[in-house]
């Protein structure tokens, strides 16, 4: 029995499906779809969670919350990349 070309619907499946894979891989290997830990999952409504950063003015640290109790502070985390 000879052989048969696939037919050009066909082909555009299997192209289709090739590119969605690759695309998925891609994503998951750069981490675009994987989740935060759930130690840094914030829920609104509730504490911040505690955290120590260098102080830009000076040699020492800053521990949140312990250097604003009692004061108001808006926090602000943003990424470029």
């Amino acid at each position: 029995m000879p052989r048969t070309r696939p037919t050009a619907p066909r082909l555009n499946v299997v192209y289709v499906t090739a590119v969605a894979a690759i695309v998925l891989v891609a994503a998951t290997s750069c981490g675009l779809l994987s989740r935060p830990p759930a130690s840094a999952v914030v829920t609104i409504g509730k504490p911040a969670p505690a955290f120590e950063l260098q102080a830009l003015d000076s040699a020492g640290t800053v521990r949140f919350p312990d250097a604003f109790k009692g004061k108001v502070v808006a926090l602000e985390f943003f990424s470029t990349g």
